[in-house]
């Protein structure tokens, strides 16, 4: 098959595609565009590799194939595979960054961030899930609230509740470990909570200055 006609095909598995989206789907028609951009990518990808590109059925099989993954799916799922949403790979990458701190900080019994400011990260974490696409919103949530949960533990080490990947963790370990973490974390947290609070309440005050508009 030549070039052409694996445009031919493209086109003719778009409308296919276009054809399986709601008319009054909002993005319909950056989902369209995406396709065909993915179509394009992967017989471009495909024509790399000698043996597909030696074969126009298997050339065709492969293109079929992918585009009706996408064709035959969900609105929600061709939304998350082609449509870019910033807000939510940030806010993804930020939950992995307080994971990865929030284990030291399980391990340690103790901050390894000693200068940390929670409640401006948080603030930030709850903007990021307020800024998703729709059809990240309800993982975003469930990401937001796993991230909260660990930038307290970063924070308060012995916070009294944990994200479900850190008591996974924590519950791994022999008990005898859990008890020497637990005593460890907890002898620092009523320190820890005080600052924590002080932090909240200029927070709140700060707020409070810029909302009544006298910051300029």
């Amino acid at each position: 098959m030549k070039d052409s006609n694996y445009n031919k095909l493209i086109i003719e598995l778009t409308r296919q595609f276009e054809k399986s989206i709601p008319d009054d789907e909002k993005d319909k028609a950056e989902l369209v565009n995406q396709f065909k951009n993915y179509m394009e990518k992967e017989r471009d990808n495909a024509s790399r590799n000698i043996v597909v590109r030696s074969s126009s059925y298997l050339m065709e099989k492969m293109l079929r194939s992918k585009a009706n993954q996408l064709i035959e799916t969900d609105i929600i799922t061709k939304k998350k595979s082609l449509l870019k949403d910033e807000n939510f790979e940030e806010l993804m990458q930020r939950s992995i960054q307080a994971f990865e701190i929030a284990k030291k900080t399980l391990l340690a019994g103790d901050r390894v961030v000693k200068e940390i400011n929670s409640v401006e990260l948080i603030e930030e974490v709850k903007e990021l899930r307020d800024s998703v696409r729709d059809f990240n919103q309800k993982d975003a949530r469930a990401i937001c609230s796993e991230t909260i949960l660990d930038i307290n533990l970063m924070a308060c080490p012995g916070a009294n509740m944990v994200s479900l990947r850190i008591a996974d963790m924590f519950m791994g370990m022999p008990r005898s470990k859990r008890k020497q973490l637990r005593a460890k974390a907890e002898a620092n947290q009523k320190k820890y909570s005080k600052e924590i609070k002080q932090e909240y309440e200029q927070w709140k005050k700060e707020r409070s200055y810029v909302e009544g508009g006298e910051e300029r």
